[in-house]
């Protein structure tokens, strides 16, 4: 997954003069790595960047194939720490199943609950208290439908586990550190911010390395925490290699340079500005993975102001675009439509002028003339123009919102989705152009 907590929409790696190296929480979590077994291996320097916020400066070059930083397996948090753990497993009915990320954020609970007396104590403490991030504030309201749909699957998804897992122990029983009930450690609040820690922070690991279980799992045990990687942002143009040693580290590899006195970055993965938005809070600027999702609906009704006949014999030409899986990512990007958008409006435009034998033969061989090629192009230039009217209105919307938010990572959740939606305005002016 991935670990970051500021918006990114300039990659300036200008650092302030803000050297974070002597925050005492972060002093405290060098210090607590140190004792367990971690080394710095080069001279990085925990930073406040203009653009970029918390983030890790080189003080010297750093080559193809150097090892950024190497977490000892001690020090990764993994379900084999869940399993280990008699305080926690003995709360949980170990009938059930559960997933991974589940087990994970309850962990954190659990572990953050107990203070300075848990092992973790200095790592939790480095974490964030909130996150900027839709789900963490059911930030759902007021933006496109493609957006609101995201971000509800993920509240849905955390509630159910939540209330899964609230299900799965003794409510009742006491701990053993504070006598207090299971039930009142594990409210929602906690485990909302525990679950966005791990999604927002988790890093894949292969199941081989997860050794042996008390639980039974709904999905690979392939997720671990690991402190300190946390620190490091998200580039597009970097590129590492992550990978579990023989001796069970998790080893970070550049495989590219990095300038003495520059941020050093690393790769979450090649991920849309929308999935960034969601699971970290943050976006990148002309951002290559993006897409504006379209349904199905917006098509028709943007088709019919050219065509407005188009759906009166179509019930076979619907279901051959439903049963060729057409509908699943129908977009705009930055190179003009997708195929799937491509071949939906050519199937809706040739509908009273061609058999779908004919139709079937043009889209798998690519074979569209001048004319098809035009038609599709009138019908792309509403939906763009359709689609801006629509952004453009709900950044007016959030706009006149924001004054009554208050400050932090809610506030900056809000300016983040705003910007988001500025992208998507962008990338329709630059898809726009590829019709011209």
């Amino acid at each position: 997954m991935g670990r970051t907590r500021r918006t990114r929409i300039k990659n300036k790696n200008v650092a302030r003069d803000l050297n974070l190296s002597s925050d005492r929480d972060l002093v405290y979590f060098m210090q607590w790595m140190t004792r367990n077994g971690w080394s710095q291996l080069h001279k990085f320097q925990v930073s406040e960047f203009k653009n970029t916020g918390r983030g890790v400066l080189t003080k010297e070059s750093v080559h193809v194939g150097d090892s950024l930083v190497k977490i000892p397996k001690k020090l990764l948090i993994t379900l084999n720490s869940v399993s280990q753990s008699e305080h926690f497993t003995k709360f949980t009915d170990l009938s059930n199943r559960f997933s991974t990320q589940q087990l994970l954020a309850a962990f954190l609970v659990f572990q953050r609950h107990l203070a300075e007396k848990s092992f973790w104590y200095h790592y939790i403490n480095s974490l964030p208290k909130t996150f900027p991030i839709p789900a963490f504030y059911n930030f759902s309201n007021d933006v496109p439908d493609f957006l609101s749909e995201e971000i509800s699957k993920m509240l849905k998804k955390m509630r159910e586990q939540y209330e899964h897992f609230l299900q799965s122990i003794n409510k009742r029983l006491k701990c053993d550190h504070c006598n207090n009930s299971a039930g009142s450690i594990f409210d929602f609040e906690s485990f909302k911010w525990a679950w966005c820690t791990v999604n927002s922070r988790a890093v894949y690991i292969s199941p081989d390395c997860g050794g042996n279980l008390k639980f039974q799992l709904t999905d690979s045990n392939c997720l671990a925490l690991a402190p300190y990687l946390d620190l490091f942002n998200h580039s597009n143009s970097a590129k590492v290699k992550a990978a579990v040693t023989s001796d069970g580290s998790y080893e970070i590899t550049t495989l590219t340079d990095c300038k003495k006195f520059s941020q050093v970055f690393i790769n979450y993965g090649q991920h849309s500005n929308l999935n960034l938005y969601l699971q970290y809070g943050f976006i990148l600027e002309s951002n290559i993975n993006d897409v504006i999702p379209l349904s199905f609906p917006s098509i028709v009704q943007c088709t019919k102001k050219i065509y407005p006949n188009v759906l009166n014999s179509m019930n076979t030409y619907v279901n051959y675009i439903s049963s060729h899986s057409l509908l699943k990512n129908p977009s705009l990007n930055l190179d003009g439509l997708s195929w799937s958008a491509n071949v939906i409006i050519f199937i809706l435009i040739s509908s009273n002028r061609m058999n779908l034998k004919s139709i079937e033969f043009k889209v798998y061989s690519d074979d569209f003339d001048d004319e098809d090629l035009q038609l599709i192009k009138e019908i792309a230039l509403i939906l763009i123009e359709d689609k801006r009217t629509e952004l453009g209105g709900f950044v007016n919307q959030l706009e006149n919102q924001g004054g009554a938010l208050s400050s932090g990572d809610q506030l900056l959740c809000h300016q983040t989705s705003i910007n988001l939606i500025k992208e998507y305005l962008s990338i329709l002016d630059k898809c726009e152009s590829t019709f011209h």
